[in-house]
């Protein structure tokens, strides 16, 4: 019997994101299958916020691809960028979430401004990432 693996939630080939002439990260590889959690690890100023604004198309790239959930990001339109990454969600640390909510109210907030969902939908969908994360 031949098995097939899932197509990675997130492929990252050769990724190079510069400010100015700075090479900040040169030829960066990643992928990460459906349903596993990746943490990135590493120093203040070793470019992990770089490589997630990279990967999401949050700064420009100088080379490489990225294709996540099976669509080539730079291949897209600004517009196609904008729902493609609708699916997913990202939370950078510090300044990411509003201090005045809760961490529930804080995921619920995109929903309710992004979504057209009833009330008890967005209480289900809160409570079921909450406990993804435990």
């Amino acid at each position: 019997m031949i098995t097939t693996s899932p197509s990675p939630a997130l492929s990252v080939r050769g990724l190079v994101v510069k400010y100015g002439e700075r090479t900040v990260l040169g030829g960066v590889d990643a992928t990460v299958q459906p349903g596993e959690i990746r943490v990135i690890l590493g120093g203040s100023g070793s470019g992990k916020s770089t490589f997630l604004k990279g990967v999401l198309g949050l700064t420009e790239v100088s080379g490489g691809t990225v294709t996540l959930l099976g669509k080539e990001l730079r291949s897209l339109s600004e517009r196609e960028l904008i729902l493609h990454l609708q699916r997913i969600g990202v939370l950078f640390q510090n300044g990411a979430l509003f201090g005045s909510l809760t961490v529930g109210e804080n995921i619920a907030l995109p929903l309710r401004e992004h979504r057209r969902l009833p009330e008890g939908a967005i209480r289900e969908l809160v409570r079921l990432k909450l406990a993804q994360v435990e």
